[in-house]
């Protein structure tokens, strides 16, 4: 269930970008890949918009959002 002020515009993409990157460009095992994948997508659906700002974002997705 969404939270108040929540939408689910470009969490798939999100959770695809994260996957590509870490499972196709990182080499991750692909568990490792998938819950990074779905950290993401779930942040991005649980918050207002499709491009979420990073600021509120858990420590442990911020790696997910910034270049290595």
């Amino acid at each position: 269930e969404s939270q108040p002020g929540s939408d689910t515009v470009g969490a798939g993409d999100s959770f695809l970008a994260a996957l590509i990157r870490y499972l196709l460009l990182e080499g991750e095992l692909p568990d490792k890949a998938l819950d990074r994948a779905c950290a993401l997508g779930a942040y991005v659906a649980n918050v207002r918009g499709a491009v979420p700002s990073h600021d509120g974002a858990p420590d442990a997705l911020r790696r997910i959002f910034s270049p290595q």
